[in-house]
This record gives structure tokens, sequence and C-alpha cells, in this order.
């Protein structure tokens, strides 16, 4: 089946920044294949919480979202 997009609902990796962000990095390139050629979006969840969520924030830096805005609503499609 073709997947048209992948929402990803936080708890990456369980604590991006361990190991000094190691195991967020490691994430990442697991998720490489995908995200590079499907749509790809992301919502923080408890364990981004490290360090005022600055590993989530590097890692996800290209969202569309304003890095101060707690919550963002976006489109996909024909979404309005």
């Amino acid at each position: 089946q073709r997947v048209d997009m992948i929402l990803h609902l936080g708890d990456y990796a369980y604590d991006l920044f361990s190991e000094n962000g190691y195991r967020g990095r490691l994430f990442m390139n697991e998720i490489a294949n995908s995200s590079s050629y499907v749509p790809y979006m992301v919502n923080v969840g408890n364990h981004e919480d490290g360090f005022n969520f600055a590993f989530y924030n590097e890692f996800f830096r290209n969202m569309p979202a304003p890095i101060d805005a707690p919550v963002v609503n976006t489109g996909y499609g024909n979404t309005p």
C-alpha cells in the first residue's frame, strides 16, 4: 500500500537528549529513509521536554511552526 503521510505523535526514541543527543541522532538516521520520500509531521510528546525541548527543536526545526507556538494548526492536502 502507498503511504501518503506519516504523522508521528510524540515520544521519539524516548528522550532524544539521552547520551548527549546520540540516541536522537540514531533515531533521525533510522527515519531518514521514510521521511525523505513521504511527508513526515511531528507533534511534541512528554519525552521531548529535556533541556527545554532543545533537541526536539533542533531535530525538527523544519516543521511549519514558529518555535514559540504551543499549538499550531497545519493542513495537508485539501484540509483547511
